[in-house]
């Protein structure tokens, strides 16, 4: 109490803090009047080759696709029924025109209708999967006809582990970077000592980060496959995976600097004068890393297929990863000091009203980015405002914002 007490001297009263929440609440407001750019969530089919429901005179020499963003060049899957539920042997799928359109060579191929079932990856790493049917010199089936010749097959493992995994890896990310800029930054300026239950929650979390990183590339080589995570298991389609995908690539790039941070980290821990002194280089090192690994982060997810605006929403991404990761983290942390001071000694309490007033500083700095870089990603990838309710990303934005 007497901690919160003497937090009315730290300049969170008066004009001053009423002037910042204004500025904040403007933002906030600005940020729900902007109209959303049109840009959809994730690679969506807006053209095909034929036509979806076209009767053909003649039959076609190829099946086309062409999504409104770029895709990974591999592991996509177009298969092609007839009336009978017998696949025709089609070409090799070949990823064209930058990376938007997806070509399929066909056979010379008899009257009558045919369903196409097809399945892309996303440069953002979901995979999108769709049908749709034409007649050669025939009706085209219907949509129920579609259902009954061939269900689309469902994903090899459930579509809410992803998020679960994702949201688990950034909160041990936070718990992880966030703790070693907090407590290099704020909690200890001149030293960088860790307490330590500090200690133990940066290890832990850098730890369980890797563990679900594996898993995270095993889980999504098992869906490139359309397999179990068994299926993943084998080196074969995971050295594809790793080395021709986009997420492989920068998934690769993110665990070796991983792996090394976690060395650095461990002598982090271990070092009694982290930012000064001959230990000072494992500081910068480890921000250094810190931000290249965020980065990777950055550079894949939706911010990739943003296309014109890619270079810009990956920096916006960046950006917004930095303020989550040292807010997030960086309060855990806080509140781990205060659980683990003695607030009877005055020396302490001192301690920690200094520490709480430059948290206080960098944790506004990073509400305001959070609010400027989520207006962005708000305006480029909500198509529309229904889009806040009808679709899984921008229900999970909308519990962003509110959150």
């Amino acid at each position: 109490m007497k901690l919160i007490r003497n937090s009315c001297h730290w300049g969170w009263h008066g004009g001053w803090c009423r002037g910042r929440e204004r500025a904040l609440a403007a933002l906030l407001c600005l940020g729900f009047f902007l109209v959303p750019h049109r840009l959809a969530a994730h690679a969506s089919l807006i053209h095909s080759q034929p036509n979806a429901g076209a009767r053909l005179d003649q039959p076609p020499s190829r099946i086309m696709l062409v999504f409104n963003e770029r895709i990974e060049s591999v592991f996509h899957a177009l298969r092609v029924v007839d009336s009978q539920g017998r696949e025709v042997e089609v070409g090799e799928t070949r990823v064209m025109d930058g990376g938007e359109t997806l070509m399929v060579p066909l056979p010379v191929m008899n009257s009558g209708p045919y369903g196409v079932y097809w399945r892309i990856n996303s440069l953002d790493g979901h995979q999108v999967q769709g049908q749709f049917g034409f007649g050669i010199q025939s009706e085209p089936p219907t949509e129920k006809n579609l259902v009954e010749w061939t269900p689309v097959t469902a994903q090899s493992l459930p579509a809410w582990i992803f998020p679960l995994v994702k949201g688990s890896s950034l909160l041990t990310l936070a718990v992880w970077l966030g703790g070693l800029a907090a407590w290099m930054l704020i909690f200890s300026p001149g030293q960088g000592n860790f307490s330590g239950l500090s200690r133990t929650l940066v290890l832990a979390s850098a730890a369980t980060y890797l563990l679900l990183e594996l898993w995270a590339i095993l889980a999504r080589t098992a869906v490139f496959l359309g397999g179990s995570i068994g299926s993943a298991l084998a080196w074969a389609p995971l050295h594809a995976v790793l080395t021709s995908s986009s997420f492989g690539q920068w998934w690769s790039a993110r665990f070796a600097l991983a792996l090394i941070l976690l060395a650095l980290t461990v002598m982090a821990v271990k070092s009694h004068s982290l930012r000064a002194g001959p230990h000072a280089w494992i500081a910068y090192l480890c921000g250094a890393l810190s931000a290249g690994l965020l980065a990777t982060i950055a550079a894949t997810g939706h911010a990739q297929a943003a296309g014109e605006w890619t270079v810009l929403a990956q920096v916006v991404q960046w950006i917004h990863l930095c303020a989550s990761t040292l807010w997030v983290g960086g309060l855990i942390h806080l509140v781990v000091a205060v659980a683990e001071a003695d607030i009877a000694d005055s020396e302490t309490l001192r301690g920690l009203s200094g520490i709480v007033e430059r948290f206080s500083r960098v944790a506004q700095i990073c509400v305001v980015a959070l609010i400027l870089t989520g207006v962005f990603n708000t305006w480029l990838h909500v198509p529309a405002w229904s889009s806040f309710i009808e679709t899984g990303y921008g229900r999970v934005l909308a519990i962003k914002i509110v959150w």
